[in-house]
């Protein structure tokens, strides 16, 4: 695998497909991706593949999996699922489900004004987002998850 001015040459990496890029920021660039499954199984997914410094740092990626690995404990609606974490050829990506929406962040900038009831709708999911977070236990006692960068751009509005 090589990386040729910010685009994988090939698109196929471990068992996933990066497809689209639809986003980036100071850790990484997200892709529309999909899982390559047995027998010609897809599933559409969101991957976050981190910025080579980040990935090849070696305690970077011990406490990023870690994170990860609690993320994926986190079961609610509000909250986009972590599938899975690939950490090959000095590649670290974050596989979660695919959510279609936008964000709030995008939403807001658009400058209308988001009508009371669907506004408290979104304020009122995010707080049960972060709650089950937060709730989340390990061994009968918390297992002290804070979202602790929560922005409008974090902040996913399915289309339904």
């Amino acid at each position: 695998m090589r990386i040729d001015e910010g685009r994988l040459a090939p698109t196929l990496l471990d068992r996933y497909s990066l497809d689209e890029t639809v986003g980036s920021d100071a850790m990484g660039t997200e892709h529309l991706g999909r899982y390559l499954g047995p027998v010609g199984f897809t599933r559409k997914v969101l991957i976050k593949r981190l910025h080579a410094p980040y990935a090849s740092d070696p305690e970077f990626v011990r406490v990023f999996v870690q994170g990860a690995r609690l993320a994926a404990r986190v079961r609610h609606p509000n909250v986009v699922t972590t599938l899975d974490v690939v950490a090959a050829k000095g590649v670290l990506l974050l596989v979660t489900d695919f959510a279609p929406g936008q964000t709030l962040g995008s939403i807001l900038r658009k400058r209308a004004p988001v009508p009371p009831r669907p506004a408290c709708a979104i304020i009122s999911g995010v707080l049960h987002g972060l709650g089950a977070g937060h709730d989340l236990r390990s061994k009968r006692a918390p297992a002290g998850i804070v979202h602790g960068s929560l922005t409008p751009d974090l902040i996913l509005v399915g289309y339904d």
